[in-house]
């Protein structure tokens, strides 16, 4: 599926020929890195678990950790939409960084670890540091050891994560407007990768807003920075 890598970086491409060279210009689209969950494997299965890897992500180092390698300027995501794309809420309920509630979760739902991450085969060095950036978080916060499993292809892990048989996996999601909802990241998400019934009513439904907040209270979709 092409909206699925890892540094998705779509771009409108000008090239001018003149005098035997060529410019070319390109500018990169509003982009979102995330987490996802599948809710019928364990530990993901519980609601509390989802959670509380939601409230041990270091939304503000994590994007400062980035900001040196990152193609443009690095921000904490608390919505799923981009705020530089119309629908934008400012006042969803997410999830910022909370060690306190991080660690009561986590042992409600009685996870002891270890936590593995699913990715994609990207290596270039925006995806090591964010990568690194946020399994530091998650295991300073809650105490297990953290670490991702690579898939051999970004097509493995959007299969792996639409069919739910990865419990928790990171991915990238860039504006395009073919995109299934386009603009709207809530609705092109929701329709590529999440299976819950009540979210797809509302995909169905077209309503964006309503799909952004239950992927949210659900902890199905976690957002981590934009840029």
């Amino acid at each position: 599926m092409r909206t699925w890598w890892t540094v998705r970086l779509l771009a409108a491409v000008l090239v001018v020929a003149s005098m035997g060279f060529q410019t070319v210009t390109a500018q990169v689209v509003p982009n979102l890195q995330l987490m996802g969950f599948s809710a019928n494997i364990a530990p993901a299965d519980k609601l509390e678990c989802r959670q509380s890897i939601a409230y041990a992500l270091d939304r503000e180092t994590i994007a400062r950790t980035v900001a040196p390698v990152a193609p443009l300027p690095t921000s904490a995501a608390i919505a799923i939409q981009h705020p530089r794309l119309p629908g934008y809420n400012p006042a969803v309920r997410g999830y910022r960084y909370d060690s306190t509630k991080a660690k009561e979760l986590f042992a409600q739902c009685g996870w002891t670890g270890p936590i593995t991450i699913s990715v994609s085969s990207a290596s270039d060095r925006f995806v090591t540091t964010l990568r690194a950036s946020v399994t530091e978080s998650l295991s300073r916060t809650l105490g297990p050891a953290v670490s991702v499993q690579i898939f051999g292809s970004v097509g493995d892990l959007a299969r792996a994560g639409k069919e739910g048989k990865i419990p928790i996996y990171m991915f990238g999601w860039g504006a395009d407007a073919r995109d299934f909802g386009y603009p709207s990241f809530a609705l092109g998400i929701a329709h590529e990768v999440v299976n819950d019934p009540e979210v797809r009513a509302l995909v169905d439904k077209r309503d964006a807003g309503a799909v952004e907040q239950m992927l949210l209270d659900k902890a199905l979709i976690i957002p981590v920075i934009y840029y």
